[in-house]
């Protein structure tokens, strides 16, 4: 069961019948991206993807879901840490795009993004994929006020009631248990020497993103195995051999609650989606990652997003980032034979009319 591995391949069974996973896969943050740029009537975007399988595969899904909508993918580029950032940037500048998906890792989207501010990019739409979107270095950077407005799309977070209380409690147990030196130390279940480097600060506001996924693959397993030994509250049978198969099959089946969450699985082994998007204010004097809208897939798929909450960078509304603006009174659409997004305004010939209906 994994809590991270979001590729859309997983998904197939033929090649990955044993998979199982409590995170979204990439298709379903694909979809949220989609909706998003459509809330807006934007057309005209960018996709910047990276070198590894994750990205790629978000880029192909891309492409594909918006064949049934009006949005063209008007330039997509892959880079990597030695691209030269500052020409990708500059081609973007130069086909008037101001929506920009980065779909890639942390580090790729830090460099791309640094390089924007350092060269002066402005009035933008970047739209953030999982990897970065509630990234605290970069909310930081000098300058990222300047590039434009900020989404990010995130797995809805779930605190863990009563962590903080656990942290405090199990590292001044550390301190104080003799345990930690004896060589019984195996017995000990809490002794973490990585963690014993942070202090509980550090610790308690580590990005929270995959907190519920670990903890509800852990539950999973607790769950199929609880009843299959036929456990009460206080006890279990007698330890008997559980073939991997039957484990499995039992996994499949389940359907709980955790933290108010439904955490169940579908015929692929994938887990309901929920997703939130995230608004950098970056107007204040640390930034604030805010909630504007989410998006789930259980007990129904809703998406919803709160206009009132974002503050567009220097304008009072949603910015223009369409290939072509709507022709004036008097004119009609010539498209263009290259992109559907895309036509001139010709003067409607006389003694005739435009047909609105």
């Amino acid at each position: 069961i994994s809590y991270g591995a979001s590729s859309y391949d997983l998904s197939d069974k033929w090649l990955h019948p044993s998979f199982l996973r409590t995170v979204p896969t990439n298709q379903d943050i694909i979809m949220v991206i989609i909706k998003l740029i459509q809330q807006f009537e934007w057309n005209w975007v960018a996709f910047i993807s990276s070198d590894d399988s994750y990205s790629q595969n978000g880029l192909k899904l891309f492409r594909s879901n918006i064949k049934a909508t009006s949005i063209c993918l008007a330039f997509s580029y892959e880079i990597t840490l030695n691209s030269n950032f500052t020409d990708v940037l500059k081609r973007i500048e130069s086909l008037s795009i101001n929506v920009i998906v980065v779909f890639t890792e942390e580090g790729t989207a830090r460099a791309l993004v640094k390089t924007a501010v350092k060269i002066n990019i402005r009035d933008k739409v970047w739209i953030a994929g999982d990897a970065w979107s509630m990234d605290a270095e970069l909310s930081t950077w000098p300058g990222i006020g300047q590039i434009g407005t900020i989404f990010g799309i995130t797995a809805a977070t779930q605190n863990l009631p009563e962590f903080d209380e656990f942290v405090y409690e199990t590292r001044l147990r550390d301190e104080n248990d003799a345990c930690v030196n004896c060589e019984g130390i195996a017995k000990c279940s809490q002794v973490c020497d990585d963690c014993m480097r942070e202090n509980a600060e550090n610790i308690i506001d580590e990005n929270p993103t995959y907190s519920f996924f670990i903890q509800a693959a852990v539950y999973t397993f607790a769950y199929a195995l609880h009843h299959m030994l036929n456990c009460s509250m206080t006890r279990c049978n007698p330890a008997q051999d559980i073939p991997p198969y039957v484990l499995l099959k039992e996994m499949k089946t389940l359907n709980f609650l955790l933290l108010g969450r439904t955490v169940k699985y579908d015929r692929n082994g994938d887990s309901p989606v929920f997703y939130d998007v995230v608004f950098w204010r970056l107007d204040a004097q640390h930034a604030v990652f805010e909630r504007i809208g989410t998006y789930n897939t259980y007990p129904q798929l809703t998406f919803t997003i709160n206009n009132s909450l974002i503050g567009w960078d220097r304008v009072a509304s949603v910015p223009f980032a369409n290939c072509s603006a709507e022709c004036p009174v008097g004119f009609i659409r010539q498209m263009d034979q290259n992109h559907a997004c895309c036509f001139q305004c010709k003067m409607c010939e006389i003694n005739t009319y435009v047909n609105y209906t």
